[in-house]
């Protein structure tokens, strides 16, 4: 098995990364040693999350390993982004593989190319949501790599093990009362190789290569016979060759073997993948709650593929395109429902408000504000209480600068609740966004009320009553805001202008000066700053 692995690993320009440390420790012990080689980079993804981990990386892979992310500090932790981010800057110079099947965040990025037990990582192309289909040399290399005598082999090994076998040398050792002896290193192998098959069996499914799945799925369970996604994926397959797509029923036998795995993570990352209607649509839940939104795409992609009339995978995979900005996709999802749910699309009926949202979404993406707003009148009936609505609605009219109709949403959730921080902080900003500045002022001050350090209110508040001429209220907010934030060129703006209003000239000057010192230099404010200092210099005697 190690040589089946890194038989395709020992050029230089080459990163290899695992979760499982055992498979890692399997492959550097089995690469050649070649003089003036260095090898690949072997990496431990899961340690790439400590900045000791980079160190070492730096130390042993010496001007090779050129991503620093190395920290004196012990308590940092290095966070997805960043670990996506040093993944992408590899692959520019380097082969990237991983040992075995996975999912997470470098797979938004990269999509998995199988060759045997490996895996290269290649880019999507820009807006693909799926992989390209295989190619001829992509199905004859693995289809070859599985032939191998000794995995067959390994799987009657196995069978043994696992008291499958119904040979004359099992049916002796039972009325002997013999057990097998159990062998490590066949089940740490059989395990592996199970894994790999099972994800290639899914593969070949998802290109429509129901025969040659079917033979995947049969070897993954013969070399490990509890690797239970492959069993669901053969009596799916089974149900598809049939020319039929029930879900799979799981007997209490199989729902007791799952339940071992305690998470769909770790059943994944032990057994492979699942193609079946009903674990790729709790997979695409997953997948979008830790907003991994291209993998859940796929799976509710593949869901409308094997079940078409569940109207709920259209809708997830609107709202997925609506969060990538795809709005025309997401409206054909929008669309699709309707044509399964057409005698019950109803202007008055609550049930569709799900519907209506991924469609107002796209609308107000595709700057269609008159559709956007159609389509919020009709949730706002039909919900004329629900928070989440509200808040949605909210949303869609602050980032398309409809601020009356916005203003119009927080006076109703101030109805419902006269002291929520967050509708009061709205009402304020939404106010001065409509130069309704003496307006802004109660619900700030009620909001400070409450949380006097709060900033965003407090400058907001300032910029009120600057606006409303109430320059020693202003003053006072500002030098608050000085005081939490002294760095903050804002404040020293607004404080220079109280000062220029006041006629105060030589603290307006020193007010303008801080500004500078902080602020971003060659913008239209700095510029009309200058101007202002310059005219109060000249006015200096």
């Amino acid at each position: 098995m190690a040589a089946r692995i890194t038989a395709g690993l020992a050029a230089d320009n080459v990163v290899v990364l695992s979760d499982d440390q055992s498979l890692l420790m399997l492959t550097e012990a089995g690469l050649p040693r070649q003089a003036g080689k260095p090898g690949p980079i072997l990496i431990n993804s899961v340690a790439l999350k400590y900045p000791a981990y980079h160190q070492f990386l730096l130390n042993k892979y010496a001007g090779r390993w050129q991503d620093n992310l190395a920290t004196n500090d012990p308590n940092v932790e290095i966070n997805d982004v960043q670990l996506y981010q040093s993944l992408a800057r590899a692959a520019q110079n380097h082969t990237v593989y991983y040992l075995h099947p996975s999912f997470g965040y470098y797979f938004e990025r990269f999509y998995q190319e199988a060759h045997g037990l490996n895996f290269s990582l290649n880019e999507y192309a820009t807006n693909a949501i799926n992989p390209p289909a295989l190619t001829p040399a992509g199905i004859s290399e693995n289809e070859e790599f599985w032939k191998a005598g000794d995995l067959k082999l390994l799987a009657e090994k196995r069978a043994r093990e696992t008291g499958k076998d119904t040979g004359i040398g099992a049916k002796l050792r039972q009325l002997l009362h013999i057990s097998p002896e159990p062998d490590w290193n066949a089940q740490f192998a059989g395990n592996v190789y199970s894994r790999a098959l099972d994800s290639w069996g899914v593969t070949l499914q998802r290109n429509d290569r129901l025969d040659e799945a079917a033979a995947a799925f049969q070897f993954a369970r013969e070399l490990n016979p509890n690797n239970v996604a492959a069993q669901v994926n053969l009596t799916f397959n089974e149900a598809l060759r049939k020319g039929t797509n029930a879900p799979v029923v799981l007997g209490k036998s199989l729902e007791s073997r799952l339940g071992l795995y305690k998470t769909w993570a770790k059943m994944v990352d032990a057994n492979g993948p699942v193609d079946e209607p009903q674990f790729c649509y709790q997979e695409g839940v997953v997948f979008i709650q830790n907003h991994f939104y291209r993998q859940a795409a796929q799976q509710f992609e593949r869901v409308t593929k094997l079940y078409p009339d569940n109207p709920a995978s259209y809708l997830w995979l609107g709202q997925i395109y609506n969060l990538i900005h795809l709005p025309d996709q997401a409206l054909e999802m929008a669309q699709a429902v309707r044509e399964r749910k057409k005698p019950s699309i109803s202007d008055s009926e609550a049930g569709n408000v799900d519907l209506w949202s991924v469609e107002a979404t796209a609308y107000f993406a595709k700057n269609d504000q008159a559709a956007g707003n159609r389509l919020l009148d009709k949730i706002l009936a039909a919900t004329p209480k629900d928070g989440p609505m509200l808040n949605f609605a909210l949303q869609l009219y602050m980032s398309s600068q409809q601020y009356t109709n916005a203003l119009a949403i927080i006076d109703r959730q101030l109805k419902q609740d006269p002291d929520s921080p967050t509708a009061l902080n709205n009402k304020g900003f939404v106010n001065v966004r409509l130069e309704n500045y003496e307006a802004a002022i109660p619900p700030l001050t009620r909001l400070l009320e409450m949380q006097p350090t709060n900033t965003v209110a407090l400058l907001n508040r300032a910029i009120a009553n600057l606006r409303s001429n109430h320059l020693d209220e202003a003053e006072r907010d500002y030098l608050v805001l000085e005081r939490l934030h002294p760095s903050a060129y804002q404040i020293y703006y607004g404080l220079g202008e109280v000062a220029y209003r006041q006629k105060d000239a030589a603290a307006a000057i020193d007010y303008y000066q801080r500004y500078l010192s902080n602020a971003p230099p060659n913008t239209a404010e700095s510029s009309n700053v200058l101007a202002r200092m310059q005219e109060l210099k000249s006015r200096s005697p």
